[in-house]
């Protein structure tokens, strides 16, 4: 006799309005701390990690916040609980420098200085299998910031002479293409961040703008070097969520925020952000990425598993997904059993997006 095995899928914050999901956090970097705040801008703690040793960037899961930090010449990244407890200092040690950090389901990835070089860091999300040198990128120029999704990791860059590019790779390292988005002479590209349609980013030294925010679709194309056109002085890291950009300012010792199509800004959704003189904060921020959550019912046996990776159910039945990231789910009978169908949200034919709690 087959038992059915039916596959159930939770998925938390599908269907948000305007209104910010609850729980929903923003984080930035600020002198010897990470602050937060929820995402409507309420309930600001400028020290909620106040023990972050000169923090450059930021990055969240699930789980934990990651940052790279630095005094004098020993640059490490630490972590801490995302409650902001159990912070481990030296997390990954031996950086070369103190710069980006970017985390997906699986890996945590770094700007990193190896034999004179820029490179991009990898490891895993214990801290195993560091790799100071997983990619080799921007030779001769100068490695900005980081993004990935569930396909490809990003990265902002500017050769030796001045000229603007952005840059892709495939999550294992192939496919490197430096010049998926080129900017031009004299544009210094900053902070960026990918949702399922758009690269954004922040840049200096457009003619007559002085500082922007850009944006073009995943393959490079369709390229609006000024969809805000005033981003500030010194407009530097950035995060999205489900309904918002947002990017750091440090001139203005804040936090900016607009829609995702420009509108909307506030050059000032979170101000105040402490800075010493010679400092620049915040230099990056990060939100919270979304949960997919999977639940199987009657006495059947089997898995379901997503791509991109982060559901393996049997072990794991839920996974962390950057914002808007398409999720497809399989589910595979065992001996003896046979797979229903689904109920629930993932009964919808189109791929499940991860949104933010």
């Amino acid at each position: 006799m087959t038992v059915a095995l039916v596959g159930v899928m939770v998925v938390f914050g599908i269907g948000l309005g305007s209104a910010a999901a609850a729980g929903a956090h923003v984080y930035w970097t600020a002198h010897s701390a990470i602050g937060r705040a929820a995402s409507d801008g309420s309930g600001v703690d400028q020290g909620f990690i106040a023990t972050a040793a000169g923090p450059g960037g930021v990055a969240v899961d699930g789980h934990h916040i990651y940052w790279t930090q630095g005094v004098g010449s020993a640059f490490a990244i630490a972590r801490a609980n995302q409650d902001g407890s159990g912070t481990d200092p030296n997390f990954i040690t031996g950086l070369g420098t103190e710069g980006a950090v970017a985390v997906d389901a699986q890996h945590i990835y770094w700007q990193d200085y190896v034999d004179g070089a820029f490179t991009i860091g990898r490891a895993d999300l214990d801290g195993s299998g560091v790799d100071h040198a997983f990619l080799h990128v921007a030779g001769g120029g100068f490695q900005g910031w980081l993004a990935v999704d569930g396909q490809h990791i990003y990265w902002t860059w500017t050769t030796s002479d001045g000229a603007g590019y952005i840059g892709e790779a495939n999550l294992d390292g192939s496919g490197v293409n430096e010049s998926l988005i080129a900017l031009g002479a004299g544009i210094q590209p900053a902070g960026i961040a990918v949702d399922a349609q758009h690269i954004y980013w922040t840049e200096f030294n457009l003619p007559g703008q002085d500082y922007s925010v850009g944006r073009a679709g995943l393959d490079g194309s369709h390229v609006d070097q000024l969809l805000i056109d005033h981003a500030g002085e010194d407009a530097d890291g950035m995060a999205i969520d489900a309904q918002h950009i947002y990017w750091g300012v440090p001139a203005d010792h804040a936090v900016a925020r607009a829609d995702h199509d420009g509108s909307n800004v506030n050059m000032n959704f979170i101000s105040g952000i402490p800075s010493s003189p010679g400092e620049y904060y915040p230099s990056d921020v990060a939100t919270e990425p979304g949960t997919l959550s999977v639940s199987k019912s009657g006495s059947g046996a089997g898995t379901v598993a997503s791509a991109p990776a982060g559901i393996d159910c049997g072990q794991s039945c839920s996974g962390v997904f950057e914002d808007e990231t398409s999720v497809a789910l399989t589910a595979t009978p065992g001996p003896g059993s046979v797979f229903v169908g689904w109920s629930g949200a993932a009964a919808a034919r189109e791929p499940r997006r991860a949104r933010s709690p």
